[in-house]
């Protein structure tokens, strides 16, 4: 179980022991950067602001999502988590953060109503999932 408090943020997060790798005990300039870049596409998308669905039926995520997102990665980062591997849109109006390591693989999703949840898979295999209770920013 880790206990990631997210600056008060997260109570909780029930997970695998194995998955305390993702704490990092501190950020460094590059991971920081890293965090950064992340952020900067959330803002790319927040500018170009696409409205409903577009051709390949993407639902985007809207401005509120997106600021969401870019609030809990600004947080990840505060509490040293491991740079996420990827940032993409859920395709049904959220956005994941996602972290890829050979067969394992995690994402945290920021749903369009704001909900957050963390899930956990192993060769394709679901192992997680929890809801996340986060305060509002």
């Amino acid at each position: 179980m880790i206990d990631c408090t997210l600056s008060g943020a997260v109570k909780s997060v029930g997970t695998y022991a194995e998955d305390k790798h993702l704490l990092a005990s501190c950020v460094s300039p590059e991971d920081a950067a890293a965090w950064d870049k992340l952020v900067d596409r959330l803002i790319e998308w927040f500018s170009h602001y696409y409205e409903d669905i577009d051709e390949d039926g993407i639902e985007w995520p809207d401005r509120t999502v997106l600021a969401r997102a870019g609030q809990l990665a600004y947080k990840m980062r505060d509490e040293h988590f491991q740079v996420a591997s990827n940032v993409v849109p859920s395709g049904d109006g959220g956005v994941v953060f996602q972290w890829q390591e050979g067969p394992s693989y995690r994402k945290l999703e920021v749903n369009k109503d704001g909900s957050v949840e963390w899930f956990k898979f192993n060769r394709g295999t679901l192992l997680f999932h929890r809801q996340l209770l986060l305060a509002q920013t």
